[in-house]
């Protein structure tokens, strides 16, 4: 695909991502094929779309939410975070200082989250879909849990640097750009190796987009 980032989110219709520079790049025509990048104002080191709302984190751990990826009219919201995932009308990230896990549901109101924080392992990446949450530890563990109120986290096997959960698919990646994914019962993953090296991966509605070492952008259907 055409442009280079270092990291790319895919919620079906549209695909967000940041390059090196920070700068903030989506596109929704043609996202398969031959799809052109739209700059967006601003700078984040990562972004998360859903619906075509955005939640983003800058360089200085400050938490932004977009109203939309075509104009965002970025808002700055509570909290400090690493990275951040919004799925629908949830949004999850890990705490900048403390690598812990907050939540928010968000309803209706995407600009104030009224975060709680998700009892549990320090994480580094962490993925919400559905309620339920994935994520990776410092130590490039898995794990899950169904709940981010109640949470009862279970270790997943396997190892991985980054991981996305959307809906029955879970898809990551580990410290050797081995790119792997699950369907089914995303509680207890039967991971199948696909082809290729990445160390970013998304993935929606069956389709992965993903990012190479060298920031090229991947997509498979």
């Amino acid at each position: 695909m055409p442009g280079a980032l270092k990291q790319v989110q895919l919620d079906g219709n549209v695909v967000c991502g940041v390059n090196v520079a920070d700068q903030i790049y989506c596109a929704d025509q043609n996202i398969f094929f031959n799809l052109v990048w739209d700059p967006l104002p601003g700078r984040l080191m990562h972004v998360s779309v859903s619906n075509g709302r955005l939640y983003g984190v800058s360089r200085d751990g400050k938490i932004w939410y977009g109203e939309s990826y075509k104009v965002p009219n970025w808002r700055q919201v509570p909290g400090e975070g690493r990275m951040v995932d919004l799925d629908v009308n949830v949004a999850c990230h890990v705490a900048l200082r403390s690598n812990n896990v907050f939540c928010a549901e968000l309803g209706n109101d995407f600009a104030n989250p009224q975060w709680f924080q998700v009892r549990g392992p320090q994480l580094k990446s962490v993925s919400v879909s559905i309620g339920r949450l994935y994520g990776i530890t410092t130590r490039n563990q898995i794990v899950y849990t169904e709940s981010l109120r109640n949470p009862r986290w279970t270790l997943v096997p396997g190892s991985l640097t980054q991981v996305e959960l959307r809906g029955r698919i879970v898809c990551g990646v580990n410290d050797r750009d081995e790119i792997f994914c699950a369907s089914g019962d995303v509680a207890n993953p039967q991971w199948k190796q696909l082809n290729g090296a990445l160390r970013h991966v998304s993935v929606s509605n069956g389709a992965l987009y993903g990012v190479n070492r060298a920031d090229m952008i991947y997509s498979a259907v």
